[in-house]
């Protein structure tokens, strides 16, 4: 098997190591990087990829002077988690922009295409076998009373997931949304009953894992994606102003019935919301005990949280806060930089360029403000993701040019 071909499974292995219930991920991604390095003298780095390299190399230095400076209070796996999961992603870019190899890629979109189905299969067959089990049928329809009875869901044996119902939520939204995606720009070739089938899977599965972060952001992909097709794809000023008043009327109702069903916010002491809006409290009231400029240690947070709050909880749940509280002003800038890196892109067509920037980062930007760290394997998946759809899309601006 080729060299190209290896990389191209490890990196499948990646994205279905996310849906273990172990930490599995790091076998694969340790994998992809060795193999990438394999054949270092044959990759270069055009302009697309220097100026992401050079971003995430940077962040990644930042990072590492404050695991040093903070070396006593700084988690070391979590150092090592950050350094691996960049570096894989840097192998990643590497990898794609050398030789053309996201024509490999391209080629072999049928098995990404069925990588991703199967995943949503599997989901789908976790899920409602647990919901079978703890006989949650209509808590989605009565509403879910707060965020312990969500958990329900978690209860029963994880075969594919993680014991984390919003983090297994999340990361099934982001693939999710890469698979419509890719169906939108002809990519995957899916057709209409199929797609009728892979929605309801999607669906059903978004609506049982019971997680309001992936509900809203589920919803933000779909009101973003008719933005996008509103402003840049439909023609007819009619048909944008008829556009515009059905989706406002729907999201109206939409919301009211999110709101009052789903989300059910209450900020008891019981509400996930709740402890997030403490946390954030916690750090804004303390920052003068902080170093705001180089952070205090990867995974500061953890610190902080039992010091000054009564929760138990290692981070902020919130992407943003996380990385200050670790790395400070400069980290904050250096990571959102990274992220216009990855999803804007110079050379692509506006309507393409807008799709990243709305449905793809929307609903991202609405996922981290409520979870994760910022440098999760997760992330780092997603992010490659749209890297990739980035080249394919460049690659058709190309041909059309010549």
């Amino acid at each position: 098997m080729q060299l190209n071909s290896i990389v191209f499974y490890i990196w499948i292995v990646s994205i279905i190591s996310l849906f273990l219930p172990f930490t599995a991920y790091v076998i694969p991604f340790s994998v992809f990087i060795l193999f990438v390095f394999i054949d270092k003298k044959n990759y270069f780095l055009n302009k697309i990829a220097f100026y992401r390299v050079c971003l995430i190399f940077v962040f990644v230095v930042l990072a590492t002077f404050s695991h040093i400076l903070n070396k006593d209070v700084s988690d070391i796996q979590q150092y090592i988690k950050l350094f691996l999961n960049f570096l894989f992603l840097i192998s990643f870019i590497l990898f794609t922009v050398s030789g053309n190899k996201y024509e490999f890629f391209y080629s072999k979109r049928i098995i990404i295409q069925k990588t991703l189905e199967f995943i949503i299969f599997l989901t789908f067959v976790q899920v409602i076998v647990n919901v079978y089990i703890m006989n949650l049928w209509s808590m989605p329809f009565v509403g879910v009373q707060n965020s312990m009875d969500a958990y329900q869901i978690i209860e029963p044996t994880i075969f594919f997931g993680t014991k984390e119902k919003n983090i297994w939520a999340t990361k099934f939204v982001f693939l999710s949304i890469v698979y419509y995606a890719f169906i939108t720009h002809k990519i995957f070739y899916v057709s209409k009953k199929k797609r009728v089938v892979m929605s309801f899977l999607i669906l059903f599965n978004i609506l049982y894992t019971f997680s309001r972060t992936a509900q809203v952001m589920f919803v933000s992909f779909v009101f973003m994606y008719y933005i996008w097709k509103i402003f840049y794809i439909y023609k007819n000023y009619l048909l944008k102003i008829i556009a515009i008043f059905s989706l406002s009327i729907i999201s109206i109702l939409a919301g009211v019935v999110i709101v009052d069903k789903l989300l059910h916010i209450t900020l008891s002491s019981g509400d996930g919301l709740a402890a997030r809006l403490e946390l954030w409290e916690a750090l804004y009231l303390h920052l003068d005990k902080m170093n705001i400029f180089i952070g205090n240690g990867i995974l500061s947070a953890q610190y902080i949280i039992s010091y000054y709050t009564n929760w138990n909880n290692n981070n902020f749940h919130n992407v943003f806060l996380n990385i200050f509280s670790d790395m400070g002003v400069f980290g904050l800038i250096s990571y959102s930089f990274l992220l216009l890196s990855i999803f804007s892109y110079r050379g692509l067509f506006k309507y393409d360029n807008r799709y990243i920037n709305l449905v793809f980062f929307i609903p991202f930007f609405v996922c981290i403000n409520s979870q994760y760290l910022g440098f999760d394997s997760d992330i780092i998946i997603y992010f490659s993701f749209v890297f990739l759809f980035s080249l394919f899309r460049l690659n058709k601006l190309e041909l059309n040019q010549q």
